[in-house]
């Protein structure tokens, strides 16, 4: 993801898309290495009423901790993964739910405005 709008200069950084046709998230430990790459999840991909969310490879990790996924061996062995989340998991992930100006907040921008240009 990267924005070059006039002022912002170029910045950049790495997002892993996890697109499904239901709901489904994981947390996958090859992307530690990354430090600031962005998970993005969208559920229902071919609906209209889609979620995206868009969380940290940390703050994916806190959500995992907070579950108590990585205790298992499944985060052992370098992954946890649900393709039913619960009401708690989606609770937690409901903070990270995008928004208008959210992909820019997310690359340490202020939002554009989001109200339509009227000509006078």
């Amino acid at each position: 993801m990267y924005s070059d709008l006039d002022g912002d200069g170029f910045l950049a950084k790495p997002i892993q898309l996890k697109a499904a046709s239901a709901r489904s998230f994981a947390v996958d430990r090859k992307y530690e290495r990354f430090g600031e790459i962005l998970l993005a999840y969208v559920w229902n991909v071919t609906d209209l009423s889609r979620t995206t969310m868009c969380l940290t490879y940390p703050a994916a990790v806190a959500v995992a901790d907070e579950m108590g996924w990585t205790t298992t061996a499944s985060w052992e062995n370098g992954k946890y993964s649900t393709a039913n989340p619960s009401d708690r998991l989606r609770a937690l992930l409901a903070p990270f739910e995008m928004r208008p100006g959210s992909w820019r907040a997310h690359l340490g921008l202020n939002p554009i405005s989001t109200q339509p240009l009227v000509a006078t």
